[in-house]
């Protein structure tokens, strides 16, 4: 590994985002529609608040977890779990058309029942039609870009994770952009890079041979509209069946990179000009280019917009704020475990420490220059984000109690300012110091922070230490209503359920189970409370140390005891019971050092339990279950030594 191949990695992951918000505006338009719209205009269609980005970026981002939750040797199954863990249940992240509709659904729903993948997304089980739909290569970006350069392992993952949900067609179209993805790392001729990755696939597989067929074509006419027109009478959608067939789209794409030549802006431009799974298409292609032609070759009108900054929909809001060069160093990172050779200036970066430092080409971290004000949102809800199509949900990525330190350059005086969700504003000191640490104690939701300035100053490093606390008084807490479907609790993301304010309670009923979470990913020693009353059977109580849906330490109340679980992929293991039996309003807490777990039941203690082989770390939930209907009146978490 060295430092151009990790720059190569953000270009990559740049060009995918570009990719993604250049064609998600004009998603299933015609090609002519698409050329009025844009004509006359550089650059993106729609100016985003902040972009929330779709199924093209949730997929990678969170199936890429695969390696760091297993390993970089994971078994087949166990991209389906990773499936299981992070995506929501039947809401957001995805396009949830329907079972034997939407490929992901269907295969989201085989798992859920039992089938591992990779039957889980097999022709025997799912059919031709549902397996070979495009899914298969628009979540196989990742895989490239971890590989750095090696095709033999953007193959050989690309392959595992899309047999979840394709087969056939389906994995072709993920072996082929994981490979030229790899290719791109070590090559500077873009018909090298896509012949590279189609000598990937057999000699005789549809996909390769319409490819083949598309650029023996365009190499007869240089007129695109011909070609285009070429593609429609021999590949398009009405000779594939279903909502999104591989094949005319992977047409589209290869029909621009022959005719864009390499260039990154001529490319893109040509892609989404072709019409149909516009963002699905230009974000294959921008990963692709951005990776052949490096950073220097993104101007800053996409570079800009973008801000090093997505937001996804997984059920983790704290791993859901994706800074980009913070994720580019968690993909060189797991690329490190497999080519163990490095020596540069990333050291400390691919190391872990979690720091901004800023140290990529041009980076900037979400940060925001305005005025005399540099800041940087840690949360996001309704008033920052302006397109809600995949249901984005945050949770802070900062809060009470920790201690943030920011370090600048130039000269001046600054201070560091923190802003909450109901606008207060809390200030440290003036300095002219290089440095300046701001103990936090400001309470709810905490929205941004920064600095202000007078001079010329930079941000050159950000560093977050100390316990964080959360506090949320449903009495006085927010709901983000984006539309009917789409509704959160501040702070909160929610797997399940039906989750609301109500006469200052947090109220929740489901049929099965409601699951609600939220606070730091990161999370280890805790201290959590909350009070609640069932107003209807079933049963409730706390999650800690949540890694997602299946990964977590469950502290019931149910009917006629007190019950602690731990679940672990589907595994449940019951750690401790003891009856106990109310109707009344309750307090239950939580105290969880290292392998010791205290249980309290109205401030006293009621039963304790030692886990040796306790689940590090995670985020803190609520949770109803067996048709409970729950009022919970406050939610207290505090990180504790």
């Amino acid at each position: 590994m060295n430092d151009k191949q990790i720059e190569k990695i953000y270009a990559g992951l740049l060009g995918k985002l570009i990719g993604i918000r250049l064609g998600a505006p004009v998603e299933m338009w015609s090609r002519e529609e698409i050329k009025e719209k844009y004509q006359g205009k550089e650059g993106y269609l729609v100016d985003y608040k902040n972009f929330a980005s779709d199924d093209d970026s949730n997929g990678p981002t969170f199936f890429f977890r695969t390696l760091l939750d297993y390993g970089i040797k994971p078994l087949p199954e166990d991209f389906g779990k990773t499936w299981l863990n992070y995506v929501p249940y039947l809401h957001s992240f995805f396009w949830w058309g329907g079972y034997g509709v939407s490929t992901e659904h269907t295969a989201y729903l085989n798992l859920l029942n039992g089938v591992n993948s990779p039957y889980s997304g097999s022709i025997e089980k799912n059919g031709l039609l549902i397996a070979e739909q495009i899914g298969g290569q628009i979540f196989s970006d990742f895989w490239g870009l971890v590989s750095l350069g090696n095709i033999d392992i953007a193959k050989y993952y690309a392959k595992l994770a899309s047999s979840v949900s394709h087969a056939g067609l389906g994995i072709d179209g993920s072996i082929f952009v994981a490979s030229a993805i790899a290719s791109a790392f070590n090559q500077s001729d873009i018909e090298v890079v896509i012949q590279q990755a189609l000598n990937e696939l057999d000699s005789q597989s549809a996909y390769r041979l319409c490819l083949e067929d598309v650029i023996k074509f365009a190499k007869k006419t240089t007129d695109i509209e011909v070609c285009y027109q070429y593609i429609k009478t021999n590949y398009w959608k009405d000779k594939f069946a279903g909502n999104c067939h591989i094949i005319p789209n992977a047409a589209l794409m290869v029909m621009s990179l022959i005719y864009g030549k390499g260039d990154f802006d001529n490319t893109l431009k040509i892609c989404n000009e072709a019409g149909f799974d516009t963002d699905c298409n230009c974000g294959n292609v921008g990963t692709i280019l951005g990776v052949l032609n490096g950073l220097d070759k993104i101007n800053e009108k996409w570079r800009a917009p973008i801000n090093d900054l997505y937001i996804c929909s997984s059920v983790i809001g704290y791993l859901n704020i994706v800074d980009i060069p913070s994720m580019v160093f968690e993909i060189a990172r797991q690329a490190h475990k497999i080519d163990k050779e490095y020596s540069g200036k990333y050291l400390a970066e691919l190391e872990g420490n979690n720091d901004l430092s800023f140290v990529l080409p041009n980076s900037r971290h979400g940060f925001v220059n305005e005025k005399n004000m540099i800041y940087k949102y840690v949360y996001f809800g309704k008033e920052n984000l302006d397109d809600n199509r995949y249901d984005p949900a945050t949770s802070p990525t900062l809060y009470k109690g920790e201690i943030l330190t920011i370090t600048v350059k130039g000269f001046g005086k600054y201070k560091i300012f923190v802003e909450n969700t109901q606008h207060q504003k809390f200030y440290s000191y003036e300095t002219n110091e290089e440095s300046i640490s701001y103990p936090l104690t400001i309470n709810g939701t905490i929205l941004r922070y920064g600095i202000i300035y007078e001079g010329d100053i930079q941000i050159k490093n950000v560093k977050i230490e100390g316990k964080a606390e959360y506090y949320l008084d449903f009495a006085n807490h927010q709901i983000e209503d984006y539309d009917l479907y789409h509704k959160e609790i501040q702070g909160c993301t929610h797997y399940s359920g039906y989750w609301t304010l109500s006469n200052g309670k947090l109220f929740t009923a489901s049929t099965t189970e409601s699951k609600l979470y939220t606070f730091k990913y990161s999370f280890s020693n805790i201290s959590v409370e909350t009070k609640f009353k069932k107003i209807y059977s079933g049963s409730a109580g706390l999650m800690f140390r949540v890694q997602g849906n299946r990964k977590c330490y469950e502290l019931l109340v149910e009917e006629e005891k007190v019950v602690l679980y731990k679940y672990n992929d589907g595994v449940v293991e019951t750690l401790i019971s003891q009856d106990f039996k109310t109707n009344e309003e309750i307090i239950l807490g939580v105290v969880f050092i290292k392998e010791n777990i205290q249980i309290f039941i109205n401030k006293k203690l009621f039963m304790m339990v030692k886990d040796y082989q306790f689940i590090i770390k995670g985020s803190v939930g609520l949770v109803a279950k067996n048709n409970a209907s729950v009022e919970f009146s406050y939610l207290d978490i505090k990180e504790v030594d």
